[in-house]
C-alpha cells in the first residue's frame, strides 16, 4: 500500500518541484501547481495504519485496466480495511477475470463479491 505510484503521474516535473519547491503541471486540460509539500506528504503517507484505523464504511473502486494503481494495491487496501467495506471493479472487460465460475465482470454490482477480481494473495 505504497501511494508513491502517483509520482509516475508527474515524473516530468518532479525534479523541478523538488528543486524549486513548486512547478506548474499540465494535466487534464488544467495547469495546477504541484508543490513539494504534496510530494513529501505522498512519500510519508502511512496508509497501512490509516486503513486499519478507519472506523467508517469504505468503498474501494478500481478498474483492472488502471495503469496508475495496480489491482494488488487496491486489493491490499480492501483486505486491510475493517467492515463494512465494498470493492467494486469498474469497466471490467468481458472475460478479464479468469477465475473459475467468473460471470464476465457482473460481480461489479453492489450485491456481488470481489473474489473474481481481487488477486488471491490479497484475500
Amino acid at each position: 500500500m505504497d501511494p508513491r505510484h502517483v509520482e509516475r503521474q508527474h515524473d516530468a516535473v518532479l525534479d523541478r518541484v523538488l528543486g524549486q519547491g513548486a512547478h506548474e503541471w499540465f494535466v487534464g486540460g488544467r495547469t495546477p501547481v504541484l508543490k513539494r509539500a504534496f510530494v513529501d506528504n505522498v512519500r510519508h503517507a502511512r496508509l497501512d495504519d490509516r486503513t486499519r484505523e478507519l472506523h467508517l464504511p469504505l468503498l474501494v473502486l478500481h478498474s483492472p485496466v488502471d495503469a496508475t494503481v495496480d489491482i494488488v494495491n487496491a486489493g491490499e487496501i480492501f483486505r486491510r480495511a475493517r467492515h463494512p467495506k465494498s470493492f467494486v471493479a469498474l469497466d471490467v472487460p468481458q472475460g478479464a477475470a479468469a477465475a473459475p465460475g467468473d460471470r464476465g465482470g457482473s460481480d461489479a454490482d453492489a450485491g456481488g463479491t470481489a473474489d473474481p477480481v481481487v488477486p488471491s494473495a490479497c484475500r
